[in-house]
């Protein structure tokens, strides 16, 4: 029988890379020892958008995404809301003629 063919350089870091990295349903997985080898590049895929799932084993135990700011999110899901809601004042929505003591809508069960 004939001896295998040594694979070429390339192919053998392509086939290394294959086994520390894929993608399940769009999200990316990488081994702990290959986030570890290549920090850098994967913190800036994050800081994109891209969410990570970290693995050790074969098993995934962490995942690793861009931190969300409340506020800028609850901004740009009030700025979605714009032109299809209309915004009220709730604070005093009667008026100032209208005071806490003219109000006795609920007098009788306190």
């Amino acid at each position: 029988m004939g001896e295998a063919l040594p694979m070429p350089a390339l192919l053998q870091r392509r086939e290394k890379a294959r086994l520390y990295r894929f993608n399940v349903q769009g999200m990316t997985r990488v081994s702990v020892t290959h986030l570890r080898q290549h920090l850098p590049a994967y913190l800036k895929r994050v800081q994109e958008g891209e969410a990570i799932q970290i693995t050790s084993r074969g098993r995934v135990i962490a995942r690793l995404e861009a931190e969300v700011d409340p506020a800028q999110a609850a901004r740009q899901w009030l700025q979605g809301l714009q032109g299809r809601v209309t915004l009220v004042e709730v604070v005093s929505p009667l008026g100032p003629d209208m005071a806490d003591g003219a109000w006795s809508g609920d007098a009788d069960h306190l």
